[in-house]
Order: structure tokens, then sequence, then C-alpha cells
């Protein structure tokens, strides 16, 4: 996609005309748009309030310090330094070019009041903290400087840039549209949840802490030829017992299948009961579906199997993991 970045061009001595006019150049030749105050209308409206707006649409911020031949004043200072406090402000990256001899330009002045000097040197000394400021000599030394640290600048730090309207990437269109799919297929995931929750609310559902009554089967071997037997047993256990048992198997998203073998292993070995093959009722393990999926605990969704046919896969609610972590983490122990 083309991109054109806006930069402002400001600079602490007047006398920069030739500089600013090579900056200029340099970032149009750089497909840059170049921004500063003598772009300014001439309106009634505030010039500092103008240039706060301008500032605010660029995406860079070049400071050209000037040489011994540049008129220096209190004004060309003061605008600098406002004008550099209110990009680093607006979070712009500052591109600094200071000549080798900027004191110079006030020796050249003898009528110069020497606080100038202190002040463009702190000045000088605020712009090198914690950037790097290269330096020039010749102005003709510039166009080239300033090309090598633009391009370096917008490789680094990518700014937000401008785009022509009919110019937009339908990569990035594809991409805005792939992201908006995935919400809004989140938020009516939600939604399902959140009507089915209500949905629930209106049964009278048992306690969380109340129990139900399981049957199951493990299958043993008896007598001296060890002929294999089916020994019933029973267990009275609660909701959030049966819940805690199967509910990390969850996180893998298995199978109706694998769900029921897990709970009749786990209650038989509950209960020693021993043997093997170990099986629980299909109707109660049907009930006990339903009403974890009342509780909002879990879901239960038909996925088509991969010989054809379908399979009820398991998963968790974002209640269901909450209650999980609820049952099955180690408290500390309060003395």
């Amino acid at each position: 996609m083309d991109k054109r970045y806006q930069i402002f061009v400001s600079s602490t001595h007047v006398g920069l005309r030739k500089e600013r006019r090579q900056a200029i150049q340099t970032l149009m030749e750089l497909n840059c748009i170049p921004a500063g105050v003598e772009f300014s209308p001439l309106q009634d409206e505030e010039q500092w309030s103008f240039t706060k707006r301008m500032i605010g649409d660029c995406d860079y911020y070049l400071l050209l310090i000037g040489g011994p031949s540049e008129a220096v004043s209190e004004e060309s200072i003061g605008c600098a330094q406002k004008e550099f406090d209110y990009a680093v402000a607006s979070g712009l990256k500052v591109i600094a070019l200071a000549h080798e001899n900027p004191g110079e330009a006030l020796t050249a002045q003898p009528d110069i009041d020497p606080a100038l000097g202190e002040k463009l040197k702190a000045f000088r000394t605020k712009i090198s903290d914690g950037r790097s400021v290269k330096s020039w000599k010749e102005s003709d030394e510039l166009p080239g400087l300033i090309a090598l640290r633009v391009l370096k600048t917008i490789q680094t730090y990518p700014a937000i840039g401008w785009t022509r309207s009919n110019r937009t990437s339908n990569e990035d269109i594809l991409n805005e549209l792939i992201h908006l799919r995935k919400q809004n297929d989140a938020y009516q995931a939600e939604l399902t949840h959140l009507k089915s929750a209500l949905q629930f609310s209106a049964i009278d559902l048992a306690d969380f802490d109340d129990t139900f009554t399981i049957h199951g089967t493990t299958r043993v071997r008896v007598g001296s030829d060890k002929t294999p037997y089916d020994r019933a047993w029973g267990m009275i256990v609660s909701w959030a017992r049966i819940f805690a048992l199967i509910a990390p198997y969850l996180e893998e998203r298995p199978q109706s299948s694998k769900v029921k073998q897990w709970l009749a292993d786990e209650l038989a070995d509950s209960l020693d009961a021993g043997g093997h093959a170990r099986a629980i009722n299909d109707q109660e393990f049907k009930t006990i579906a339903i009403q974890l999926q009342a509780y909002g605990l879990v879901e239960i969704t038909p996925l088509e199997a991969t010989g054809g046919g379908t399979d009820l896969v398991w998963s968790l609610t974002p209640k269901g993991r909450k209650t999980m972590f609820e049952l099955r983490t180690v408290k500390k122990i309060h003395v």
C-alpha cells in the first residue's frame, strides 16, 4: 500500500531558510509530506493553535539547529522549544540535526544577550537527552543526512501515515472483516450461552451440593474357573462431585463415550469395586449430561465423525472452567 508520512520541520535559527528549503525538497523526494509554520495561512486564528493542530497531524518531527552564519533570536529558540515539547508530548519521534559549532552564531552577533547562548545550549542538551542527534557542518550535507535519518526512523518506528482513500488495501479490508467476524462469533456464542442460562433459570434445578444415585457394573471373575461376572454397584454422589471428577478431562474436548468411561472408572475406584470393563447406567449418564448443561457448566455439541455418523463432544463453558478451579485447586491452609 502507498503510504506517505507527514513530517513537521522546525529550526532554532531564523536564518535557516536555505537549509529548510533543502529539508522540504528532500522530504518531498522521499514521498513525504513536509509541514511547518511557514505553511500556516494568514487568518485571525491564533498562530500557536494552528501550529499545534499541524504537529498533531504529523507522523514525525524534524529539528534543525543552525550554525555560525544564521541569525538566532529569543523568539526563534522559544518557538522551536515550544514546538519540540508539543511534538514529544504528542508521541512523535524526533529527528534532530545540529550544526557542529552552533555557538559561533552568537559570537557573530556582538549585541546578543549572553543569556541567549545559555538558553540555546540548554535546549541542545534537552534535545540530546535519550536520543541521537546527528551533526552537520555545510548545508550541502543536509539532504543526504536527512534522507538517511528519515528512512531509518520510518523503518524503526513506523507511524500511521496517510493513504489515499481510493487506494485502501483489499488485504487490510479482508483482515478487518475477519477480525469483526471473529468478534461476532464470540458475541453470538456468549449470547447463546446467556439465553440458555436464562431458559434453565426457570427450572427448579437441584442444588449443586444435592446428591444423585448412579448405578453401574464392574466385571470380575468368580469361581475356580474364573467365570466373568458383572457385579452391580450403586453410589450416591453430589452433582459437585460428579462435575469435579470429569471437569479436568473436558479441557481435551472429549467424545461423550470417553466421558462416560472416565466417570465409571472414577466412581468404581472410589468404591474399591475392582474388576474391569466398568460401566454406568446409560440413562443416568444422559441425565448427568443434561443436568450439567442446565447448570451452565458444560456444552455438548455434535461433531461429524471421521468414519461417518455424529459424535457428541463435551467442553467446558467459562462458568465451568471457573467452577473447576474452585473445586479442584489446593487451597491455602490458614493456621
